[in-house]
């Protein structure tokens, strides 16, 4: 503590002795920035942000066609059209059934083909990423926000399971939108 207090106090004296007419101010009388940018950095962040999605959607976008692992295929039409198997899938997996009847559900609407199976996972991923944008921002400014997203984006576990049929980037992106939602309230 005394170390710093006199790094400091050299600091501020040889400022004042430069500059005579300064007013000495104590370290925590000084103003601090504002978290949040004005409108003109919050476009700027916004361009930022979707450059990142952007960026994250090209790194993830080779794994979508890819053949799908055993694990993978029992969410596909193989288990969903027979009834004992949707059966056991939904009711007897260890696994929550939110995920496989989200993927029923999705599969009825747009097929089964690989990508078409993967593409909750991955919108689930970019979610992660959005709600990691804000809850960084909120907490620490914008250029942490940039930091914490590129950093998740780039993260290959992040880009693994974002392009798996499984329901980690599912759990991941309600965590992380259930932690924001707490934020906001608190």
């Amino acid at each position: 503590m005394g170390f710093w207090r006199g790094a400091v106090g050299f600091h501020r004296r040889r400022q004042s002795r430069t500059v005579p007419n300064m007013r000495r101010r104590h370290i925590v009388d000084t103003p601090s920035r504002p978290v949040e940018p004005g409108p003109a950095g919050s476009d700027r962040l916004r361009w930022v942000l979707a450059a990142i999605l952007v960026l994250a959607v090209l790194v993830r976008l080779p794994g979508l066609f890819t053949g799908l692992w055993h694990d993978e295929a029992m969410y596909s039409w193989v288990y969903f059209d027979d009834p004992a198997r949707r059966a056991w899938l939904l009711w007897k997996d260890v696994h929550p059934p939110a995920y496989p009847l989200l993927l029923w559900l999705w599969s009825s609407l747009f097929g089964n083909h690989e990508a078409v199976l993967r593409l909750p996972s991955l919108l689930a991923g970019l979610a992660s990423l959005v709600i990691t944008w804000k809850l960084a921002r909120q907490f620490f400014g914008g250029r942490v926000a940039v930091l914490a997203t590129t950093l998740l984006a780039l993260s290959p576990p992040h880009i693994w399971y974002s392009v798996e049929n499984k329901a980690n980037m599912l759990a991941l992106c309600l965590s992380v939108l259930a932690l924001w939602l707490f934020a906001r309230v608190s």
